[in-house]
């Protein structure tokens, strides 16, 4: 018995088929497994990219969401400030709202648990206008031992 060949050669006097190698027929179907799974492979990869860019995309909108939701609340103070301030209130006004120093303002808004929106205001020279000096996003420190490359250590 020949193993090299698929089929015996023909002997009852017809036409003879040319010998072919058995792995011929073989390669093919290996060719379409091989195919299959890899794109079986690149839908599992962009299923799991799909999913993991929806929750940051998720996570993103609550952050932008909690940001306006404090700029609305810090404009809401401002312009409660500045009432106050236009009636002719005193520092006794402010209290529970902000803080002042002198003809600065400060108070903060918080955002998250992490995070705080921090707004100076400063009087004007007429003592009646409000300016914004600083509006900026603050991150509290959360661990008392964490670590501050910023600062040199004071001893």
């Amino acid at each position: 018995m020949n193993y090299f060949h698929s089929r015996q050669p023909n002997t009852s006097g017809g036409r003879t088929e040319s010998p072919r190698p058995a792995a011929v027929t073989g390669s093919s179907l290996l060719l379409v497994v091989f195919l299959v799974m890899c794109l079986v492979t690149f839908a599992a990869l962009c299923l799991s990219t799909a999913k993991s860019d929806y929750a940051y995309s998720s996570r993103l909108a609550e952050r932008r969401h909690a940001y306006y939701a404090a700029c609305n609340e810090a404009n809401r103070l401002a312009a409660e400030i500045d009432e106050k301030l236009a009636r002719g209130g005193s520092e006794a006004d402010l209290t529970g709202l902000a803080e002042r120093d002198g003809d600065r303002i400060t108070y903060s808004v918080p955002i998250n648990e992490k995070q705080s929106l921090r707004v100076e205001l400063t009087a004007g020279e007429s003592g009646a206008e409000l300016k914004v000096t600083a509006w900026q996003v603050v991150t509290e420190a959360g661990e008392a031992g964490a670590l501050n490359l910023m600062k040199p250590e004071e001893n």
